[in-house]
């Protein structure tokens, strides 16, 4: 098994803390990324992580968090932005304005 020294690595609660994004976000970012879907030209380079095995836990460099960031800042917000189709997916049921009239 493979030991991680934690001078040159994160975690993903780590990462996220310093993005100030929620893990899941993460989760999503790396299912697109390395997902088979189209992306633009311009995406920067989304590094990826190390682990033990299935089901452990990831681990950054880091040295890759300037280019982890660098995508964040990239990212379009927004169901048009550039991974909207996927997201979507995520949102669950939504309300409209109707849902919310008094009777």
């Amino acid at each position: 098994m493979k030991k991680f020294q934690t001078n040159n690595y994160v975690n993903a609660i780590k990462l996220s803390q310093y993005l100030n994004v929620s893990v899941p976000t993460i989760n999503i970012w790396y299912k697109w990324y390395y997902g088979g879907f189209d992306k633009p030209a311009d995406t920067p380079e989304l590094p990826m992580f190390e682990s033990c095995g299935a089901r452990q836990t990831r681990y950054w460099r880091v040295e890759d968090l300037p280019k982890i960031k660098a995508f964040k800042d990239w990212l379009p917000h927004g169901k048009k932005g550039v991974m909207g189709a996927y997201t979507v997916n995520f949102w669950g049921k939504r309300k409209s304005k109707d849902d919310f009239k008094e009777a």
